[in-house]
């Protein structure tokens, strides 16, 4: 943190609220079906700091920012991370509150099929002689 602490996000929230989490990350309302898993410390000050990377450097692309910001959260001591994580406890409670009945369900990735560098044909394949095709070894060659 560079000297100038800012007003985490649970500290501004109504404690009566019905949307406490919800409200403390500025998010949307969640769908019906999804609900979002609370954000780790990491992620309270990755929006925090996107945000001034984003204000200093509006050119560059998300990748890098993303980069940067990993190599600078790293290289933060464990005081400079501390409001962040007691931020992140914070709002996995408010988490809580809002969504007594959550709990996280990782889903497996679907395996998408990717295409072989060499395409496979199926049906069936003739030994074609030089005489045939001018090769002066035999190939495989598919009926047609």
């Amino acid at each position: 943190m560079s000297g100038d602490l800012y007003l985490l996000p649970s500290m501004t929230v109504d404690i009566n609220s019905p949307t406490p989490y919800t409200d403390a990350t500025m998010s949307k309302k969640p769908a019906v079906c999804h609900v979002k898993r609370p954000m780790n410390a990491f992620m309270v000050w990755s929006q925090i700091e996107r945000h001034r990377i984003i204000e200093m450097t509006p050119n560059l692309h998300n990748a890098e920012i993303s980069k940067h910001l990993g190599k600078r959260w790293k290289s933060l001591s464990p005081e400079e991370q501390r409001p962040y994580i007691q931020e992140a406890e914070r709002l996995r409670h408010l988490h809580m509150a809002e969504f007594p009945d959550y709990k996280y369900r990782p889903r497996k990735k679907t395996k998408t099929k990717k295409s072989p560098v060499c395409k496979r044909y199926s049906g069936d394949f003739d030994m074609v002689s030089e005489s045939k095709e001018g090769v002066s070894s035999p190939e495989l060659t598919r009926h047609s």
